[in-house]
């Protein structure tokens, strides 16, 4: 691998989830503020207030979820760069990697395990965070051939 090569993240289901939640969420406002309309009560504008914050919070995550550049997995030939779901990176060299395998059956997540020191630490590739199965498997098989163009020789 003489390159970079980007995967970026599309995280369609957990977008069309929390656009669920939010058309509910709606649905309970409205009816909170009805209710505040109606009744005056004080429990119903709490009840209001606790609604628009929960819309207020999926419509957060919901926008800090959306396609971007440069919000992916970037790997290259010394090291791979990995974009937290909701903000930052994690830079894991390649040299630092101990190992790096499948964590389940169905393949729906690849864990990156780095020693620091006397602890280690795993990075997390899954597969709800990409568009499907098949990206996540070209970012593996990437991250796999760029491990194997690291290493250094073995001698006979």
């Amino acid at each position: 691998m003489s390159g970079k090569v980007f995967f970026p993240y599309h995280p369609r289901g957990w977008r069309l989830r929390l656009a669920f939640a939010m058309a509910c969420t709606v649905v309970l406002l409205a009816w909170a503020v009805a209710g505040v309309v109606a009744s005056g009560s004080l429990l119903e504008v709490v009840r209001a207030g606790l609604s628009a914050g929960l819309l207020a919070a999926l419509f957060t995550v919901w926008l800090k979820l959306r396609p971007r550049s440069e919000w992916g997995v970037t790997v290259g030939p010394l090291a791979v760069t990995v974009s937290k779901p909701l903000g930052g990176r994690t830079d894991v060299l390649l040299a630092d990697l101990d190992e790096a395998r499948w964590l389940d059956a169905e393949h729906r997540a690849y864990a990156l395990v780095v020693a620091d020191g006397p602890q280690q630490r795993q990075v997390l590739l899954v597969r709800n965070l990409f568009g499907g199965q098949a990206e996540l498997e070209a970012a593996v098989r990437a991250l796999e051939l760029a491990r194997l163009g690291s290493r250094p020789p073995v001698e006979p």
